[in-house]
């Protein structure tokens, strides 16, 4: 650990949860007596795609495609390449990551482990005309929030956190309008998708690499 603001930067090992996934922990800012974390979901590669009518034109029987599909060269009865793996198999798609950050006035620590998630849910307490009193109680606006989701390229941002004093809707798509253009004026693309958390919310995502359905 090291001390930056007042506050320590903790970088600590991913865990392993098995099945291909970690959690990633950073230490983020809240209030100086109270310690918060955020969570970095990661998904491991998905093995690319073998062309097995390319494979078999190229000569490749039986166990031979299996081994292709799993990046091996493909060898003749002298030991030379016959069928290269790279030329048969697609490149691996990268995982799901997802990126939680809540009780936190500054997620700086956790900006990198974050980059290119596909969802990020981040604390909006308040509107950003409160930024000053958001500050005070150690949490975030749905500006900070929406600035935090363009600056490491998130897909998707769903707001959570927010205080009971946004209850209509009105009020809450002010918050998710605020994160928007908070996100667009920080070079996010127009096509951003921005929610609001809500019980029983469910997110799906249409295949691996894709990013999650948040409208």
């Amino acid at each position: 650990d090291s001390k930056a603001s007042g506050h320590r930067q903790c970088l600590v090992e991913p865990i392993d949860c098995g099945g291909g996934i970690q959690v990633i922990p950073r230490r983020i800012k809240h209030v100086k007596e109270l310690e918060t974390w955020g969570y970095i979901v990661q998904e491991a590669s998905h093995p690319g795609k073998l062309d097995a009518s390319k494979a078999m034109k190229l000569g490749a029987r039986g166990k031979q495609l299996g081994a292709l599909k799993a990046g091996l060269d493909v060898l003749d009865e002298d030991g030379k390449v016959m069928i290269r793996a790279a030329d048969v198999v697609a490149s691996p798609t990268e995982g799901a990551k997802v990126s939680l950050m809540w009780d936190t006035f500054d997620a700086t620590n956790a900006k990198e482990a974050s980059m290119g998630c596909m969802l990020l849910v981040h604390e909006s307490t308040f509107r950003s005309s409160e930024k000053e009193k958001a500050r005070q109680w150690g949490h975030s606006t749905a500006g900070m929030a929406g600035r935090f989701a363009a600056e490491v390229k998130a897909k998707a941002l769903v707001l959570t956190h927010i205080s009971s004093r946004y209850s209509s809707e009105e009020e809450l798509q002010g918050l998710v309008d605020e994160a928007r253009e908070a996100a667009l004026s920080t070079g996010k693309e127009k096509e951003f998708n921005v929610r609001i958390a809500s019980d029983f919310l469910e997110l799906h995502r249409k295949k691996p690499a894709d990013c999650f359905e948040v409208a």
